[in-house]
């Protein structure tokens, strides 16, 4: 799976990259990303790359139905690179308020990476 951990500006980052995953390997890349986050105290930062064509409806039920969004509550910011449709908004939206995680939607991982760090 594509889960890593990143540094910028001696600042980690967890990295998930969902390109080119099916939505079963996509599934299985955000258990691989939570448990990657448990053994941190909470604070997470979060860079997810979809771009290209992303099944956002899956991703949300199985955020959803999995008792997963528990999880989320390590996560202090998200940024995502990439599809910038209404659906992934919302979703950011959701999450933001009802997590209180500060999420937002980028053009490049650059652009994603500077604000995660800001």
């Amino acid at each position: 799976m594509s889960q890593t951990w990143i540094e910028h500006h001696d600042r980690k980052i967890l990295y998930s990259d969902y390109r080119g995953l099916t939505e079963k390997q996509m599934i299985e890349n955000m258990e691989l990303g939570y448990k990657m986050m448990h053994p941190c105290s909470g604070g997470v930062l979060v860079l997810v790359n979809v771009q290209g064509e992303f099944p956002i409806k899956i991703f949300m039920e199985h955020f959803s139905l999995s008792g997963r969004s528990k999880d989320a509550y390590m996560i202090a910011k998200l940024a995502a690179v990439g599809v910038k449709t209404g659906v992934m908004s919302i979703f950011l939206e959701e999450m933001s308020a009802s997590k209180g995680i500060t999420a937002r939607l980028f053009n490049t991982e650059q652009e994603a990476k500077d604000w995660l760090i800001a």
